[in-house]
């Protein structure tokens, strides 16, 4: 078996097995939606962007860092290279724009998580 493969959860019939890249997009926008402290038994997991996304006195670096070291704390198997935010004011939203190194073998990922 593929040393890189994970466990997918929101699959209709089942638990699937997911490439290592897939699978951790998806823990990483699980941990950037996830409040800390809301999930029973690991109350370290998830981030505060989303409570400190709105406040007034919340600098850009600020939220930046919050983001990064969310996921250095809940994603092991990833180091962030670069982090950048874009405010939708038409929908209250914010995209998470993330370049993502995998640990295991070097390789670049991708991906936007909106907020």
């Amino acid at each position: 078996m593929n040393d890189n493969v994970g466990v997918g959860f929101y699959k209709q019939n089942g638990l699937a097995f997911q490439e290592e890249g897939p699978h951790i997009i998806e823990n990483i926008r699980r941990i950037l939606t996830t409040r800390r402290g809301e999930r029973i038994g690991n109350l370290a997991f998830g981030s505060d962007v989303s409570r400190y996304l709105f406040m007034p006195e919340m600098s850009i670096d600020d939220l930046i860092s919050e983001i990064v070291n969310s996921i250095r704390r809940n994603e092991p198997r990833v180091e962030v290279e670069e982090c950048s935010l874009t405010k939708f004011t038409d929908t209250d939203t914010v995209d998470i724009d993330l370049k993502l190194r995998l640990v295991s073998d070097g390789s670049e990922i991708e991906t936007t998580v909106t907020i």
